[in-house]
């Protein structure tokens, strides 16, 4: 994910996209052969070269999204699976508690993975200097992850779906029978 650090190899300064060309040639001399090193061939220290990869309007602002959206990625999980265990704890139904949690779950997974689709599209479709196809395919790669958790929370909601039916009717009624 590109980063604002200056210090990284892909960055965002203000509306463009830039990569240091130094610390790709050393990493490209590395994966070719180690023992360039060994014989004197090798990219000095501080060495910056600059190489701007594309430049669009907007683009600081999603270095500032970017992390913000790392940040938000790790903790609410967490809030939503606490707030989750509490609602099914202090249920007086639980089985059914866990059905509509498992419910929620995959709803929220699914609207996830269509925001990500919606995104992509609307992204592609933006006016820009930069080619569609390149906006596309690296909003894809960025977004990888997004879609992966939305199946991930689809699968775990649907498993909690079957699991809270099959408790419930696993589970007698309570219900007095006149």
């Amino acid at each position: 994910m590109p980063s604002i650090d200056s210090e990284s190899t892909v960055r965002i300064e203000d509306d463009t996209l830039v990569v240091n060309g130094a610390d790709l040639l050393r990493a490209a001399l590395d994966a070719v052969e180690p023992r360039f090193g060994q014989l004197g061939v090798s990219v000095p220290t501080g060495a910056a070269v600059d190489i701007e990869l594309a430049s669009s309007p907007g683009l600081a602002a999603a270095g500032v999204v970017l992390p913000t959206i790392d940040r938000v990625a790790t903790i609410l999980p967490i809030v939503a699976i606490a707030t989750a265990l509490l609602v099914v704890v202090l249920a007086h139904r639980r089985a059914r508690a866990l059905a509509v949690v498992g419910l929620a779950i995959a709803i929220a997974g699914a609207v996830c993975l269509g925001l990500v689709w919606f995104g992509g599209e609307f992204a592609a479709a933006a006016e820009s200097p930069v080619s569609p196809t390149l906006v596309r395919s690296t909003y894809d790669a960025l977004s990888a992850n997004l879609v992966t958790q939305s199946l991930l929370l689809i699968a775990v909601g649907v498993g909690l779906v079957v699991l809270g039916t099959i408790l419930r009717a696993l589970t007698p009624s309570r219900r007095s029978v006149r």
